[in-house]
């Protein structure tokens, strides 16, 4: 019969090599406390061969992050980091560049190293092409209209979701114009659903935390900024008339600035692949491009998040 010591909680402590008695009421600490097995039901966990190890981990994990991110001094590096914790967020840091839409010059790396990490960016003294002075934190950087970034990565990440609909055979088409009754706007993608055979429009919209309106909530909540902007886009499509008077079926696809998918992105993500799957011949294209899709995304978008900082840097260089 397996038995147990009878200093189970100084077992605790030394597997996650944490103080446990000392965690804050409420925190992810005291989670972690309370959710450990106890010594009466651990025997039956280690006999059933339960991933205690994993389960540790990921709680200690956990109170290591909400440790880290109670010491940060600013909303906007809380908003960063949550941002950075979204699925996808990091995709390019092990994205290989077997083609060029993959592939980051060594200035674009390290500017976009340089966001991710919160550092200061070697261009602050220069002036946008705006006029304004650029910020040494780089938000002036990608959310100035002036010239047209933001125009382009939008239309970068559309060029590869309708790359990724193509791979998988999906009928689509791109900015469809007189779709609505009511008025002259379009949606970026409307794509038929392979198994309802019915219209869904998809919406690419690119949103960053740090705006006004969202910097306090983005500091407390991770992913709010996309959710909202989920929101913002469905209230406005809600009021648009398909031909017979059908309200459109909507899907905006969001992507923080920092790198966080919304919800309904990835949730359409799966969609596709589990769609992919469904279909004997696809099943390990769909995984490909699943990993691809999101590879893809987030370089075009640090394409253009490096364009203006990399005209600078390299005047600074010569």
């Amino acid at each position: 019969m397996f038995t147990l010591p009878q200093r189970f909680p100084d077992m605790k402590e030394s597997i996650t090599n944490l103080q446990l008695s000392d965690l804050p009421v409420g925190s992810i600490g005291s989670d972690l406390h309370s959710s450990l097995p106890t010594s009466e039901s651990l025997s039956e966990l280690v006999v059933n061969h339960v991933k205690l190890q994993h389960r540790l981990t990921e709680y200690h994990q956990k109170f290591k992050v909400q440790k880290f991110m109670d010491h940060l001094s600013t909303s906007r590096d809380r908003s960063r980091l949550h941002s950075l914790q979204g699925q996808g967020a990091g995709a390019w840091l092990s994205a290989v560049p077997f083609n060029s839409a993959l592939a980051l010059s060594s200035k674009e790396f390290h500017l976009a190293t340089l966001i991710r990490l919160g550092c200061k960016i070697p261009q602050s003294t220069e002036q946008c092409d705006c006029g304004r002075d650029l910020d040494e934190e780089g938000y002036h950087l990608v959310t100035c209209k002036t010239g047209g970034g933001p125009i382009r990565t939008h239309n970068a990440i559309m060029h590869v979701w309708s790359e990724c609909l193509t791979e998988l055979n999906f009928q689509h088409s791109k900015e469809p114009t007189h779709r609505y009754l009511n008025n002259d706007d379009r949606p970026d993608i409307v794509v038929i659903d392979p198994q309802t055979g019915q219209d869904t429009d998809l919406d690419i919209s690119l949103v960053h935390s740090w705006c006004t309106d969202l910097l306090a909530s983005a500091a407390s909540t991770a992913g709010i900024a996309a959710s909202r902007r989920e929101e913002k886009k469905k209230l406005k499509y809600s009021q648009e008339l398909l031909p017979g008077g059908i309200k459109p079926s909507l899907v905006p696809l969001v992507l923080e600035h920092f790198g966080r998918w919304g919800i309904e992105a990835t949730n359409y993500l799966n969609k596709l692949a589990q769609w992919s799957r469904d279909d004997e011949g696809k099943k390990n294209m769909a995984k490909e491009e699943y990993g691809s899709i999101q590879d893809q995304v987030e370089i075009c978008h640090l394409h253009s998040i490096a364009e203006k900082p990399c005209k600078s840097y390299c005047r600074q260089d010569t």
